[in-house]
């Protein structure tokens, strides 16, 4: 697995279709096409300091995000009180 540091910065992207559905992609790699198709949009950057309030297993993440690119993870808050994004 490589080491990215403590620096290693996601931006994450939210679905416009599932509401807490979203996908991280690592900063320093090409964004993946389906984000490009209009069904996704930034939401914000992430550095892995703050990785631990996004829901997600970090190192498992950022493991998946070294071999597919990115990481589609659930924010089960995105649904509470039938908020929306």
């Amino acid at each position: 697995m490589v080491d990215h540091g403590a620096d290693r910065t996601l931006n994450i992207f939210a679905s416009k279709g599932y509401r807490g559905i979203r996908c991280a992609v690592p900063a320093d790699l090409p964004l993946p096409g389906f984000l490009l198709s209009g069904t996704w949009q930034f939401e914000s950057q992430s550095r892995r300091r703050e990785h631990s309030l996004l829901q997600f297993v970090t190192p498992s993440a950022l493991h998946v995000t070294d071999v597919t690119g990115c990481y589609f993870f659930t924010d089960f808050g995105a649904d509470r009180d039938g908020a929306s994004d």
